[in-house]
């Protein structure tokens, strides 16, 4: 959990669901976080829409 997050007065659901997502796309990427690029976001948002039926407006989320 990120302690700076709730430091600044955010919901622990909202830094629940970020850490998600972001462990969601460190496993999508499959490289070290230093090493990631556009297009791995890029990849990681097709394959959201196309296997995972995820509509533009919750992607922008």
């Amino acid at each position: 959990m990120d302690d700076h997050q709730l430091a600044r007065n955010l919901s622990l659901g909202y830094v629940n669901d970020q850490e998600r997502i972001g462990r969601s796309f460190a496993r999508h990427a499959d490289v070290m976080p230093w090493q990631w690029t556009p297009q791995h976001v890029d990849e990681w948002s097709a394959d959201l829409r196309a296997v995972h039926g995820c509509v533009r407006s919750t992607l922008r989320n």
